[in-house]
């Protein structure tokens, strides 16, 4: 899953890929400060669904052959 974390330094959005058992991070580097700094999960956004494996369709329109 594909979850967006945000800075709680400078506010910049951090986005980053886990499992969905995972704890979410509480640290993370920065591309804006520059460093390792305290971060919370946001609620809501994108999500990355991915279906993998024979027989799916990626737009879920699949015709058959």
């Amino acid at each position: 899953m594909l979850y967006t974390y945000q800075c709680q330094v400078c506010g910049y959005e951090i986005e980053k890929s886990h499992s969905i058992k995972r704890e979410p991070y509480k640290y993370l580097f920065c591309a804006r400060c520059r460093r390792g700094v305290p971060v919370k999960r946001l609620i809501g956004g994108r999500t990355a669904f991915i279906l993998k494996g024979s027989g799916w369709a990626k737009d879920g329109y699949h015709k058959g052959s």
